[in-house]
């Protein structure tokens, strides 16, 4: 990556169906769908999740997370049901299966110019 680029945050899987695994956050654009639709950006089943569960909205700073369904997702332990930014080592839950946000994706940030 070049110099000043943001580092690409990401969500790890920690418990689920996707355990394991880590999905890269777009650092600007259009929003993250989480949801049970196909053309979702992750689709997650079970759960009792709708086809689009929660937005994560590139916000410049890092991301917020937006509630889309009605119940379903906690953040931090909590239920989440309003628009909220993320910090590093953020619980969320959609359903059953439960991620950590990552602000930097385990790369150290490059110092700016």
């Amino acid at each position: 990556s070049q110099a000043g680029a943001p580092v690409p945050a990401a969500l790890k899987a920690v418990s689920g169906t996707l355990e394991g695994r880590v999905l890269v956050l777009p650092p600007a654009g259009e929003p993250f769908v989480v949801g049970a639709a196909l053309e979702a950006d992750l689709t997650i089943h079970g759960g009792d999740l709708d086809e689009r569960h929660a937005l994560l909205v590139p916000d410049g700073q890092g991301h917020r997370i937006v509630p889309v369904a009605r119940g379903g997702t906690r953040l931090r332990g909590a239920p989440l049901n309003a628009a909220t930014a993320l910090r590093e080592g953020d619980v969320i839950e959609f359903g059953p299966n439960r991620f950590v946000y990552c602000a930097a994706a385990g790369v150290e940030p490059l110092a700016l110019a």
